[in-house]
């Protein structure tokens, strides 16, 4: 199935993360979140990388998200949690290669996704999962201010950052045509 086909079937849109993603279907029940506000219990959307849009640019959110493979290339997360520390982990399908099916990111984590280029495949298809309900007001898309106000003497740290930081002339209902490479080949292989 191609990337198109995939589109037109999910009914998906541009993201402004980048990416595409379906409309969300929402839980029945309802919770408090952490802010005290009655939420939906959970949310959840398929969200697509294909060639054209690799990346997932930094964001973070105030739930937890559940991301979990479906098919086509694999996706190289990096996080960034709350002691700043840096983790690399592998949505995707081959766990011979260290390929996880699902990934949680916690509440407050920075998260970038990349997809992985082939010429075998063109996208890479997940679901994510958020707990208490995707709510936009709880979502930051990360700037180059915020890496520079929260790393401001770790230069190479602060620059590496940045390039998975949304370009700020970008408007939201506009694909990406950057290519990844740069990005994902600088990142450890290592989950």
């Amino acid at each position: 199935m191609s990337f198109e086909a995939i589109i037109r079937q999910y009914q998906l849109q541009p993201h402004e993360e980048g990416g595409y993603y379906s409309s969300p279907e929402r839980s029945i029940y309802e919770t408090l979140s952490q802010e005290g506000t009655c939420r939906r219990a959970w949310s959840t959307i398929f969200y697509l990388l294909t060639a054209e849009s690799p990346i997932n640019y930094m964001n973070a959110n105030v739930s937890e998200i559940i991301h979990i493979y479906h098919s086509g290339l694999p996706v190289k997360y990096l996080l960034v949690n709350l002691n700043g520390e840096l983790e690399h982990h592998m949505l995707g399908p081959d766990m011979s290669k260290g390929h996880t099916l699902k990934l949680v990111v916690p509440s407050g984590y920075w998260k970038s996704g990349v997809l992985q280029c082939s010429f075998e495949h063109e996208y890479g298809l997940i679901s994510e999962v958020v707990v208490p309900s995707w709510a936009r007001e709880d979502m930051t898309i990360i700037t180059e201010k915020h890496i520079s106000e929260r790393f401001p003497s770790q230069s190479h740290l602060e620059q590496y950052l940045k390039s998975f930081c949304r370009p700020p002339f970008m408007s939201t209902n506009i694909p990406n045509i950057l290519c990844a490479k740069t990005n994902f080949n600088k990142m450890s292989d290592t989950r």
